[in-house]
């Protein structure tokens, strides 16, 4: 990887960037782990709207720092969009990790691949007012196995 690819990846991961807000680039757990494709993780985005039209998680590969991370797999991406399973206080669980976790729905659900690590972007499409004036947080993202 070229050093100023390295060095905007090493800023975008810092502290202050990993704890902002709207964590539109997310590579760590939130115990500052690597996310890696042999590992399951959960994420939760609460429901208010960060988005006035929608959001999307996209994940991408490390070493092509590419969305043809999933080559072979129909999904690499997942979104509001989609038709997800929320939660009864309107959040909304997204589930990565080599295989289906039990009791979570394929909806929900984006496939890693074990031997590759990965790291995913969170966009928000015509950001509301709740993204705007700070009052909406994502959650961490949670390493569940």
């Amino acid at each position: 990887m070229k050093k100023c690819v390295k060095e905007v990846i090493a800023s975008l991961c810092s502290v202050t960037s990993y704890t902002t807000l709207n964590r539109p680039f997310v590579s760590l757990d939130a115990d500052r782990n690597r996310l890696s494709g042999g590992s399951t993780y959960k994420i939760n985005l609460p429901a208010s709207g960060s988005a006035a039209n929608f959001w999307i998680i996209s994940i991408y590969n490390n070493e092509k720092n590419s969305s043809d991370y999933q080559k072979g797999h129909p999904l690499s991406s997942i979104g509001s969009l989609n038709k997800l399973n929320y939660n009864e206080d309107g959040s909304v669980n997204i589930y990565f990790g080599p295989e289906l976790p039990k009791g979570v729905l394929k909806s929900n659900y984006l496939k890693t691949v074990s031997n590759k690590a990965w790291f995913f972007l969170l966009r928000h499409y015509s950001t509301a007012p709740t993204l705007d004036n700070q009052a909406w947080r994502a959650g961490d993202c949670e390493k569940i196995k």
